[in-house]
């Protein structure tokens, strides 16, 4: 079955600024390396649920902007370094902070139910939400 076409729709678009430091001590036997980014996509492309009466189910269009912050730390030391051998570790963390900024006016959409794989045949179900102001993924 043939999709509905959009005449208005169009590439998403994404502004982004990334800082970051790279440092070696000790004769480079311990690094750091430390980023910060803030990115934000428009335009996000959006299956919306439309009326059964047309002949499908949703149609594709661009429906609002989505924000990401966050920040990624990496250390490595060298632990042994000899000819035989080598041992080096590693320690990597990484903390986003993502958050609905616009849908196109509304201030939330309902975008999935389905039913609980934790309890199934229990009847209980998930939904999840874009709500402005909340990260994606969030459940209703």
């Amino acid at each position: 079955m043939a999709n509905i076409p959009n005449a208005d729709l169009h590439w998403e678009a994404t502004s982004s600024f990334n800082i970051g430091i790279d440092a070696g001590f000790f004769d480079n036997r311990l690094t750091l390396t430390a980023d910060y980014y803030d990115k934000v996509t428009s335009d996000l492309l959006f299956q919306a649920s439309i009326p059964q009466t047309t002949g499908q189910s949703s149609i594709l269009l661009n429906a609002g902007k989505v924000g990401n912050t966050g920040v990624e730390l990496l250390v490595t030391t060298v632990n042994i370094d000899h000819k035989k051998l080598k041992w080096t570790s590693n320690f990597n963390v990484t903390v986003n902070r993502n958050k609905v900024l616009d849908l196109n006016g509304e201030t939330q959409r309902i975008v999935g139910a389905s039913s609980s794989s934790l309890f199934p045949g229990s009847g209980a179900s998930t939904t999840s939400i874009l709500r402005v102001g909340q990260p994606i993924g969030s459940f209703y």
